[in-house]
């Protein structure tokens, strides 16, 4: 692996599962076995590993959502898919994806609290994708413009809550619930 591509992931690995204020750049270097300047030839400051690492972080769980969806038709189908996935999370079920430490968009964007700041831009431009892949899936499945954009923030919301209930209150069921609740409002919605 290239050393670039090395300290982002060993990074992201530690910011994720410490947090960012709680990680200094001495034990990136040593958990990366890595000279200071090897660092900071490749990044200027922290800020700039945290933004690599949230790219990063990005690039793997889209990568990830794009396999589990490929064979799958766009609509409800999709939708499930969504939160199956989310579930597989949770439970950690694909080793390359780790342990479960919520999401690291919401950690990183609450180390980082001022939506002006870049870093919490960044992590809302990840939230907005994934409520961009909602509003697709629900597209196929509602015609109104009003209904698609009331029942992709109902999804993106419970989505979102599944994450949060999950890891702060160990609730290893909230996609599954989540998901039960997603096809029930889209079954009303569609029928309606």
């Amino acid at each position: 692996m290239e050393k670039k591509a090395h300290i982002v992931k060993v990074a992201f690995e530690l910011f994720y599962q410490y947090g960012v204020h709680d990680v200094g750049i001495n034990r990136i270097i040593a958990d990366a076995g890595i000279a200071k300047k090897t660092l900071y030839h490749h990044f200027d400051s922290k800020e700039a590993l945290v933004a690599a690492t949230i790219a990063y972080r990005d690039e793997c769980y889209f990568s990830y959502l794009t396999k589990r969806l490929e064979t799958i038709p766009s609509g409800l189908e999709a939708i499930n898919t969504l939160f199956d996935s989310l579930n597989d999370l949770i439970y950690e079920k694909q080793p390359e994806n780790g342990e479960f430490f919520g999401c690291y968009f919401i950690n990183v964007s609450a180390q980082f609290s001022s939506q002006d700041n870049h870093l919490h831009k960044q992590c809302a431009q990840s939230k907005q994708k994934m409520l961009n892949l909602i509003q697709h899936h629900v597209s196929h499945i509602l015609d109104k413009e009003t209904a698609i954009i009331t029942m992709t923030d109902a999804i993106g919301l419970l989505f979102e809550g599944a994450i949060v209930q999950a890891y702060v209150l160990g609730d290893k069921q909230a996609a599954a619930k989540a998901k039960a609740i997603a096809a029930g409002l889209l079954e009303q919605k569609a029928a309606a």
